[in-house]
């Protein structure tokens, strides 16, 4: 397992910052997806941990937002991340209490949502490795 370990720092650590944020979306996407299976499951406290786990990512995407870059772009992210982020939160409030089916439509927009700003990120990602060749 150390390998494993070794091999994803390393692969984190060598990224451009371009492809850092396409990890970061494959993570979150990835355990929304995780997520709403454990919801369905009945498995409240493994949907919370995944969840809290995308909140952080969210996080630290809008932390790394450049408003002085572009200011237009970054507002209009920063509202997506604001959005998603209330819309986990509020399946988390309603996680085990609430309508399954309706929290799971909400996970999956949350999940659309990065999933669009993941393949322009890979674009993005692409279009600056092509230019390092």
């Amino acid at each position: 397992m150390r390998g494993i370990a070794a091999y994803k720092s390393s692969k984190v650590q060598s990224a451009s910052p371009q492809r850092i944020i396409v990890m970061l979306y494959q993570a979150a996407i990835m355990r929304l997806h995780r997520g709403g299976e454990a919801l369905e499951g009945g498995d409240v406290e493994g949907f919370l941990a995944l969840s809290r786990h995308v909140r952080e990512i969210l996080t630290e995407l809008r932390a790394a937002l450049d408003h002085e870059a572009a200011p237009a772009l970054c507002a209009n992210l920063d509202r997506i991340y604001g959005w998603c982020t209330v819309e986990l939160g509020a399946v988390e409030r309603e996680a085990g209490s609430g309508d399954v089916a309706a929290n799971i439509e909400r996970i999956d927009g949350v999940s659309s949502a990065l999933q669009v700003l993941l393949e322009g990120w890979e674009d993005v990602a692409k279009h600056r490795e092509f230019q390092a060749a």
